[in-house]
This record gives C-alpha cells, sequence and structure tokens, in this order.
C-alpha cells in the first residue's frame, strides 16, 4: 500500500470571496463582474490540483462553503439548496471562461456534488469545446472512484467511553486516504471529531504520529 504523503490544500478557497461579499454579488450577476473574477481564482486553483484525492478535497471544500453561506438566504429563497443558489452563478461564469481549466474544475464539482450544482456543472461542462492542446489530466478519470480497502478501530481499554473509527480507501492509481470518526458514547454514540490523513498502516510510525498529531495531543492508543 502507497505511504507517499500527500500536500493537503490550505484553508483558503476563492468561494471565501463569495461568502464576504453576503453572495449577493455573485447570485445576482449573471455576467461579468464579481461572478468573473471568482470564476477566474476558482480555474486557477483548479490547475494546481495535483491528483483525484487533491481535486476531491478542493471540491470538498468549496460545497461546505457554499453550505455555510445558507444563513444568507433571502426569505423567498430559504428552503432551497445553497449549494446552486450560490454556486449556481460561478459554474455559469467559469463556462463562459471556457478552457481546460474550466472543464476540469466543472468535472470536480460534477463528481462531488450529487445534487443539482452537480447535475449542471455536468451540463456545462459537456457543452464546451474540447481543445486538442488542453487535455485534461489523465486522473480526472479516477475522481470518484475511490474504493475501501482496510478499517481499524481505536479505543483505550481504560476508559471506554470513546473509540475512533478508521476507514482508508485507495484511488485506482494507487493513491491513500483514511478518514477517521471520533464517536464519544458519553453522548450517546454521537461523532464529534473527523480526521484526514495518508494511512492507518499502524505499522508505520509516521502514520501513527500523524493521528495522534491530528487529535490536537489526544491519546488514542493504550
Amino acid at each position: 500500500m502507497s505511504k507517499r504523503r500527500h500536500n493537503r490544500r490550505p484553508q483558503g478557497h476563492p468561494a471565501k470571496t463569495a461568502r464576504a461579499r453576503g453572495g449577493g454579488g455573485a447570485r445576482r450577476s449573471s455576467k461579468g463582474g464579481a461572478s468573473d473574477k471568482l470564476a477566474r481564482s476558482i480555474i486557477r486553483e483548479a490547475n494546481e490540483l495535483t491528483g483525484p484525492l487533491d481535486a476531491e478535497l478542493w471540491g470538498s471544500s468549496m460545497l461546505g462553503l457554499l453550505w455555510s453561506m445558507r444563513d444568507k438566504l433571502s426569505l423567498e429563497e430559504v428552503g432551497s439548496d445553497p449549494a446552486i443558489t450560490f454556486g449556481g452563478p460561478m459554474i455559469e461564469a467559469v463556462g463562459r471562461i471556457g478552457g481546460a481549466g474550466a472543464r476540469l474544475s466543472l468535472a470536480v464539482i460534477e463528481t462531488v456534488d450529487e445534487g443539482e450544482l452537480g447535475l449542471r456543472a455536468g451540463e456545462i461542462r459537456a457543452a464546451l469545446p474540447g481543445e486538442p492542446d488542453q487535455a485534461l489530466p489523465a486522473w480526472v478519470a479516477e475522481l470518484g472512484e475511490a474504493a475501501v480497502s482496510d478499517a481499524a478501530v481505536m479505543y483505550e481499554d481504560v476508559f471506554d467511553d470513546a473509540c475512533t473509527v478508521f476507514l482508508e480507501a485507495e484511488h485506482p492509481c494507487g493513491e491513500t486516504h483514511a478518514v477517521g470518526v471520533l464517536i464519544d458514547n458519553n453522548l450517546g454514540g454521537m461523532a464529534i471529531d473527523v480526521l484526514l490523513a495518508d494511512s492507518i498502516d499502524l505499522e508505520d510510525q509516521d502514520a501513527l504520529n500523524t493521528f495522534v498529531a491530528g487529535w490536537n495531543a489526544r491519546s488514542l492508543v493504550s
């Protein structure tokens, strides 16, 4: 199993620009202005993606930011999907700009969003002309194709008040990632924290240290 380490994308993201503006400009503008500026930032970031996992993290971060803007919905929009309300104008602008970066960013959004935004992104991407000299990376075909390859549960016998469930997944290219969910039995089995790391191979001391550091020095093993 691959022991490669992958650089995680920083917390900053161009979608925060829309959040700072309250979503109003990006939501109401169908052409030019704020939407095009934001779209160009999204395309630039898409061109820097290094693989399927990096792309999926990037797309998930974007969707999370769009969801966090739900409290900015107007009274008429309450109950609608914030992803399409705020993200719709952005992907329309991405499609207007076009190019390989636009097709790549739309392909990522199409994969990570299972709602209306993903469907619309797929439609826009399919309508864009293919450019022979601007081919998409080969790893685009692996988006959304990771399969769970390992699992583990970690807990402390002394306390028995919580456990952490780990699932490791692998893309066809061999790139791996693991997700850990901390479940607190004192709160009725509620999931209270999530960690993303490279591996759950406990024979790899570096991987174990990554988990421990990720839990802010919590003791996960006895």
